[in-house]
Order: structure tokens, then C-alpha cells, then sequence
């Protein structure tokens, strides 16, 4: 994941406080396989604990860039 890409995913999730917009559910979710799982299925939008999983290790994965491209 390169600082742009980390930067376009953040903007992702600061939409996505409490719940996920239903126009944003297939985006965060591509981004999720793309940099977190590429083999993960999508939990039913009935499952808050499922997105939150996703949101949470995707939420990481941004920080994790962010702060690696600070100390550079």
C-alpha cells in the first residue's frame, strides 16, 4: 500500500463512522481484498461484528502506511 493509496482508503473510512453507507459497502470491500484479504468473502450487511472486523484490520493496515511514510 503506497502513502496515496493509504491516504484515499483513510478518506474511505472517516465516511464510515458507526455504519457503512450503502454506496460505500462494495468500495471498502474491494479495498479490504486488496490490501488485507484477497481471499475474504463478504459478510452480510446484517453483521455489524463482520464490518467491523474488515473496517478495524483495514483502519490498521492505513495507520500502519501513514506512520511508516512519517518516519521516512
Amino acid at each position: 500500500m503506497t502513502l496515496e493509496q493509504a491516504q484515499s482508503v483513510k478518506t474511505l473510512l472517516v465516511k464510515c463512522q458507526g455504519t457503512i453507507p450503502a454506496d460505500l459497502v462494495n468500495p471498502i470491500f474491494n479495498e479490504y481484498k486488496t490490501y488485507v484479504n484477497p481471499n475474504a468473502s463478504m459478510p452480510c450487511t446484517c453483521s455489524p461484528k463482520g464490518w467491523n472486523e474488515i473496517l478495524a484490520q483495514l483502519k490498521d493496515k492505513v495507520e500502519t502506511t501513514l506512520n511508516a511514510a512519517q518516519v521516512l
